[in-house]
């Protein structure tokens, strides 16, 4: 059995990615949506560790904006900018008000994980 557990610096949540499950073979897990606060940010760090998007732009809609990936098991991810402006987005924190958070990175999802196990294209 393998796990890997993803966790946002100062952060009570956690994101953990496990394989005892027969009824989820890896890469059968589709549409989880990682939020961040700055999307071109965060696409140019995860492109400079190696990770390819499926959409040659960034897709818009009202209420965000959004850019899918695979990682290496091919899961498949959505890396998304909420829209604080759109009814039912949840308020918007500024980073530097964030408690133990002071210039957390945009994609502190990964932060902890290792650049050679990092996402990467599949």
């Amino acid at each position: 059995m393998h796990w890997v557990m993803l966790r946002p610096p100062g952060s009570g949540t956690s994101i953990t990615l496990v394989t005892w499950f027969e009824s989820m073979p890896p890469g059968s897990l589709k549409g989880s949506v990682l939020g961040c606060d700055n999307l071109e940010k965060t696409l140019d760090e995860l492109s400079a560790r190696g990770v390819s998007f499926n959409e040659a732009e960034i897709q818009q809609t009202p209420w965000g904006r959004w850019k899918t990936f695979d990682d290496p098991d091919g899961n498949g991810w959505v890396l998304q900018q909420t829209n604080p402006d759109f009814a039912g987005s949840p308020p918007r924190v500024p980073a530097s008000r964030r408690a133990g958070n002071p210039g957390r990175p945009a994609a502190s999802w990964t932060s902890g994980i290792p650049a050679d196990r990092a996402p990467r294209p599949t």
